[in-house]
């Protein structure tokens, strides 16, 4: 069906995957990209059993495919990154009954124009493959919260299975919103206010309600793991590189030699992402300042989880995951400014309706 909104939608999808492919190969690869593309070319040339260590195993697997079926040069090698980016940009889709379709469109669109997100989906490099795994984790949980649809469980276990294997910073995704169903719980046992764990509980008791939902989501999650970490069970070996990703992201919190200053990602930021930190920054301000709780942007059924909350938390706790690490990269420049693009969507959704409404009331008098 052809409406303005869909119009819109193929709009920044074409755009995002403008900015993704242009001269896509002009650049050579750096040194940390053809490390990761040697591997696969080695394996797929059967000069080489296994990856060395320090490969990554979605990226491995990704371009084990590329070189498999179109063969070896720089843009094969950068194409699974393009793709995960525009997916990354269109993610927001999802979430129209939390940011409002404007606000989606408007996050959206931010993130298809966004310097580090257009720039990591350009690389050979996990940055952009955590950050598209983490959100659309994000994605498939809030829909499962809000409707107890079960393809959105699935969804979860597939997003997950593959950010397993993306990159040790999917990690740091999995301790946030562990620490935040942790605060919803403690809100709602020693303060005895709702600040959301309800909403959690519903969900749990819905998917324990329906029989075998729990094992078949398991199996999927175990399934999409095995077959990425494997390189859809060419490279076994890949096991023990997932494996490793998990020491890798505990090692990234000890002091590191020649580090980037500790505020290397903060800089970054203001540097390159100064419009979505200051719309996200103003939506949070809003937010405290009225006292309003959640916004509701949506006539939706909705559940009670509080999700602007939780977008202010993942931002504030990814900011001091990132200042706390002692190996900073530039990649953990995603780790806090997606969630700021959702919470600058839904502020642009605000706007939006403020306008509407004096522009209704003006015609009105």
């Amino acid at each position: 069906l052809f409406t303005v909104e869909n119009a819109a939608w193929v709009v920044v999808g074409l755009l995002a995957a403008g900015l993704r492919l242009f001269q896509l190969g002009m650049q050579p690869l750096n040194e940390g990209e053809a490390v990761q593309a040697l591997a696969a070319f080695r394996f797929t040339q059967a000069g080489s059993p296994m990856a060395a260590p320090g490969t990554n195993p979605l990226l491995f697997a990704g371009n084990v495919v590329g070189f498999t079926l179109v063969g070896a040069s720089d843009v094969t090698a950068r194409w699974f990154p393009v793709v995960t980016g525009i997916f990354l940009a269109l993610l927001p889709y999802g979430l129209r009954h939390r940011l409002g379709r404007g606000g989606a469109l408007a996050a959206s669109l931010l993130l298809a124009i966004s310097p580090s997100a257009v720039f990591f989906s350009r690389s050979l490099d996990a940055a952009i493959m955590v950050a598209a795994c983490g959100l659309a984790l994000v994605v498939a949980l809030i829909n499962y919260i809000d409707t107890q649809r079960s393809g959105y469980l699935y969804g979860a276990a597939v997003a997950l299975g593959l950010g397993l294997g993306a990159g040790p910073n999917a990690f740091s995704l999995l301790l946030i919103m562990a620490t935040f169903a942790l605060l919803l719980y403690l809100v709602d046992r020693l303060l005895g206010q709702e600040g959301g764990w309800a909403s959690l509980l519903t969900a749990w008791e819905a998917l324990r309600g329906v029989k075998g939902l729990l094992a078949q989501a398991s199996l999927v999650l175990v399934a999409t793991f095995a077959l990425m970490a494997t390189a859809l069970a060419l490279h076994p070996a890949g096991l023990g590189l997932s494996a490793d990703l998990l020491g890798a992201w505990v090692q990234r919190f000890l002091p590191q030699p020649n580090s980037y200053p500790i505020f290397y990602s903060l800089l970054l930021a203001l540097r390159y992402e100064l419009l979505i930190l200051l719309l996200g920054l103003v939506e949070v301000a809003w937010v405290l300042v009225k006292r309003r709780g959640d916004p509701q942007l949506s006539t939706d059924p909705r559940s009670s989880f509080p999700f602007t909350a939780f977008l202010a938390f993942w931002v504030a706790a990814a900011a001091l995951i990132t200042l706390a690490s002692g190996y900073r990269t530039a990649g953990n420049i995603l780790l806090f400014t997606v969630p700021l693009t959702l919470l600058a969507g839904q502020g642009v959704e605000r706007a939006l309706r403020w306008v509407t409404r004096r522009d209704l009331l003006a015609r009105a008098c």
